[in-house]
């Protein structure tokens, strides 16, 4: 009986301790994307500003004023980052419209029609899908 109460008690802190790994494991993982987007941010945002620096240099090369160069840059610097400052807003509300909670009578009216269309599948003698 001593036997099986140490098993039981073995097999409940093993899947404890497999629980808290997985969750570890999950973390840690949630935590390299997160660093790799920064990194990556950096790298792209460092492209970025040697490709607007070159266009500035090549612009002087060919003739331009340096007054003239720089607002040239400046404002294709200004239309890029309204681009995406617009990608990012689009995304956001759509995450916001995504993630908002329904309505509570919205969840009511849809479990209803919800209920309806499995009981009138169930008497048609289709299975309904789930």
């Amino acid at each position: 009986m001593v036997k099986l109460e140490r098993i039981i008690a073995l097999a409940t802190t093993s899947s404890v301790l497999v629980e808290s790994l997985l969750i570890k494991r999950f973390l840690l993982g949630i935590a390299v994307v997160m660093v790799m987007a920064v990194v990556i941010g950096v790298i792209i945002s460092a492209l970025l500003i040697a490709g607007f620096y070159l266009t500035y240099r090549l612009w002087l090369e060919h003739g331009l004023d340096a007054d003239a160069a720089l607002l040239a840059t400046g404002g294709m610097g200004a239309v890029f980052v309204c681009v995406f400052a617009a990608i990012i807003f689009h995304r956001m509300l759509r995450l916001h419209s995504i993630l908002r909670p329904k309505p509570v009578f919205l969840s009511h009216i849809s479990e209803t029609a919800e209920a309806f269309v499995r009981g009138f599948l169930e008497a048609a003698g289709h299975k309904p899908s789930e």
